[in-house]
């Protein structure tokens, strides 16, 4: 309950969830039980579209803006980790 996962692992952050620990993607997302779900649900539907050739391409690459989040996500968290003691 008090790690912190970063992880583009949506089945991972999953798993972390359920035992309490935190989650966030590489992009600073917070991984969260509200979201979670519909998370693993369009990964499922990701991976079938590639199968059939409807998508071929990959995630955008890390911006600023990527960056910047993630950064303040990671502090946030680590914050209320560190409350949580």
């Amino acid at each position: 309950p008090k790690d912190l996962c970063v992880t583009a692992d949506i089945p991972l952050a999953s798993r972390c969830l359920a035992k309490g620990a935190k989650a966030l993607s590489p992009k600073g997302n917070a991984w969260t039980p509200t979201n979670i779900g519909s998370a693993l649900a369009g990964r499922e539907l990701s991976r079938h579209l590639r199968e059939i050739g409807a998508i071929t391409g990959g995630q955008a690459p890390m911006g600023k803006a990527d960056k910047s989040r993630f950064i303040g996500a990671r502090d946030e968290a680590g914050r209320t980790l560190l409350r949580a003691g």
